[in-house]
């Protein structure tokens, strides 16, 4: 197995819809020491309740985020809201300030994650406001996106 640099993971990250069209060198300044986790099927990256201090960028796989609570019993995995893939990002909350997860997220197949400090992240972000207001402008792009999917999905769920 070929041992991944701070590099590699900051070429996987400038492929990522948050980051594209920031110079690599300034994605280098803003996500500062980024890390590389495996996640196996079937395991949690985060729970329900937990301190979102990370952001994660699926590298591989495929994450479910899902919310307990009943919604309804006769379909199939019905606690899962939506799923991210490659290149997606998860807690964008996270971006903000220090919240608690509103809902887990679980991979659905062996995942690996490249997984950013947000604090870290926001701190560096206010050093660098023009590449930071670009960012937040993605990721409020990329939530009314993710929101409008997850509405969609409980519509027809709740529709029945």
């Amino acid at each position: 197995m070929k041992l991944v640099t701070h590099n590699d993971l900051i070429q996987v990250i400038s492929k990522s819809s948050l980051f594209s069209g920031v110079p690599k060198r300034e994605i280098v300044d803003i996500v500062g020491e980024p890390r590389r986790i495996y996640v196996p099927k079937g395991a949690f990256i985060f729970k329900e309740g937990d301190r979102a201090n990370q952001l994660y960028l699926i590298e591989d796989g495929k994450i479910a985020l899902e919310m307990s609570g009943d919604i309804r019993h006769d379909i199939p995995n019905e606690g899962i809201l939506t799923t991210f893939t490659k290149n997606e990002f998860l807690c964008f909350q996270a971006l903000i300030g220090r919240y608690k997860h509103s809902y887990s997220a679980r991979a659905l197949t062996t995942s690996i994650c490249i997984e950013i400090d947000a604090e870290e992240l926001r701190d560096n972000i206010e050093d660098n406001p023009r590449v930071g207001m670009s960012i937040y402008k993605k990721a409020v792009e990329l939530l009314s996106m993710r929101f409008n999917i997850v509405a969609d999905t409980l519509g027809y769920r709740l529709a029945g």
